[in-house]
């Protein structure tokens, strides 16, 4: 995931770009949330979404629970 890929989404999204400088899995929630999609990202109910979204490879990747 790069972060330029996370701008032109928040540009797309209409949210404030200003939000950057919180944590991506944040701003990948609000985007979600923004576009009526449900905030699954890096949650536990990322395994159990069915929901087609770009960042599906990012979020099912294994992290530690600390950084999610």
């Amino acid at each position: 995931m790069q972060i330029e890929e996370i701008r032109k989404q928040t540009k797309k999204s209409g949210l404030d770009t200003r939000a950057l400088d919180v944590p991506i899995t944040a701003l990948i929630r609000t985007i979600h949330k923004s576009d009526g999609k449900p905030t699954c990202f890096r949650t536990d109910k990322r395994w159990s979404c069915s929901e087609a979204c770009e960042w599906a490879p990012d979020c099912k990747k294994l992290v530690a629970a600390w950084q999610r």
